[in-house]
């Protein structure tokens, strides 16, 4: 993304030496400075990884300038340039519905500004039963999300199958799957928080004839 110049004029005029120079001698000179300009880097990550692909955005500052993005490489990095020297930049992160808290930055000029953003993790605990009865053994996968995850576990002898530092945010799909069945849920995911999701497995009804 091509950055803006921006510069600061000063107006110098030109007095006549006699009133007699005036009206044809009104000259002036005009200065024209251009700002220092500086960058900021952002550091994208998610349960202690890098998270790529996410949308870094950076505005304010002392231009007031709009909105400028740029998309974290596989390490996770996103870096926007030729940003006016000075303080009162917001600069924000997100992917997926999935945000991190907003940051105030100031920028030097002829220097980055290096900015840690971290995504919000959760707990999911999934609860495996079969007619209210605990089912052990199952294998219980955790898949989609925010960060496109895909993670297996297996119930203990409670039913429960524990997925830690989750990305939180929605989108998930949680599914037990044993002796044939499958069923599937789909929890959200709340930052800091431990989220327990029921699992029901299907049960045969039978009816009288």
């Amino acid at each position: 993304q091509a950055a803006a110049s921006f510069y600061t004029a000063a107006e110098t005029p030109d007095v006549p030496e006699t009133l007699s120079d005036y009206p044809t001698d009104l000259t002036g000179t005009v200065t024209l400075t251009a700002d220092p300009l500086g960058s900021i880097r952002a550091t994208v990550t998610s349960a202690g990884g890098p998270v790529t692909g996410a949308t870094v955005t950076v505005a304010g500052g002392p231009r007031s300038i709009a909105a400028r993005t740029a998309t974290t490489n596989a390490s996770g990095i996103a870096t926007i340039s030729g940003l006016p020297a000075g303080a009162g930049y917001t600069v924000t992160a997100a992917k997926g519905g999935e945000n991190a808290p907003n940051q105030s930055a100031s920028v030097s000029g002829g220097s980055t500004t290096d900015l840690t953003f971290v995504f919000p993790t959760g707990s999911l605990k999934a609860v495996v039963t079969w007619a209210t009865v605990p089912v052990a053994g199952a294998t219980v996968t955790l898949s989609g999300g925010p960060g496109g995850i895909s993670l297996s576990r297996t119930s203990d002898a409670n039913g429960e199958a524990v997925f830690s530092d989750i990305p939180a945010g929605s989108g998930y799909t949680l599914s037990a799957t044993k002796s044939g069945q499958t069923a599937s849920v789909s929890p959200t995911v709340v930052g800091f928080t431990p989220t327990t999701v029921p699992i029901a497995m299907p049960t045969l009804a039978l009816g009288a004839t």
